[in-house]
């Protein structure tokens, strides 16, 4: 394939799934092809390009897995109501789609003034999860003793990139941090072990920079 066609499909790649780091389009040919096909790795059904990217992708054989089709083929046979947690934690939203959640919805009303800080889809859904996690749930009707007890037991869930920071601090090992994250996805009902992997590197790169 022409390289003018793998930095079309590495520009878009990099703003569809919010990569952080981005693919370098000055990569020489051979090394951008294999940066391109790993990312290719990371589609989804849900995932729009342009048409142009899609005739590219199909040169490339590059396309979601049969699982992952089966998987968003049912999803379709079976419409349920999306959470906001789960519209946020959507691997498909893209950094446009993470800001208009924001800007809709009342509980995101105290970062609205930030959101052009967050330069990737990850940023800024880990801000708006934290956000979800200090929100106090209204009171219930007359609890039962046994829930207030239950409700002052929980803890608050420590966000992908806390978790990174954290792992970062405490030195830990590549394989205290493969353990740590692949715990967290399964809990969010995550176990695609090539995907969390990416995840790992996306989250623990950022916590460098953070640092």
């Amino acid at each position: 394939m022409k390289r003018e066609k793998l930095i079309i499909i590495a520009k878009e790649f990099n703003d569809v799934f919010g990569l952080d780091p981005e693919i370098d389009i000055e990569l020489k040919t051979t090394k951008l092809l294999k940066e391109v096909k790993e990312a290719g790795e990371m589609i989804e059904p849900a995932d729009q390009f342009s048409k142009e990217v899609e005739a590219f992708l199909k040169e490339l054989s590059i396309s979601p897995s049969k699982e992952e089709e089966q998987a968003e083929q049912k999803k379709e046979e079976e419409p349920e109501e999306i959470s906001l947690r789960g519209q946020i934690e959507d691997s498909s939203a893209r950094l446009t789609d993470l800001k208009t959640i924001a800007k809709a919805n009342e509980e995101f009303k105290s970062i609205r003034g930030e959101l052009t800080k967050y330069k990737t889809k990850f940023t800024l859904q880990d801000a708006l999860l934290d956000v979800l996690d200090d929100i106090k749930p209204a009171p219930a009707p007359k609890p039962e003793a046994k829930e207030k007890t239950e409700a002052k037991e929980k803890t608050k869930s420590e966000s992908y990139r806390d978790l990174s920071l954290r792992l970062l601090k405490e030195n830990a090992s590549k394989e205290q941090i493969n353990t740590a994250f692949t715990k967290a996805y399964t809990e969010n009902g995550k176990t695609d072990s090539e995907f969390i992997r990416k995840r790992i590197t996306i989250y623990m790169g950022n916590a460098v920079k953070d640092k």
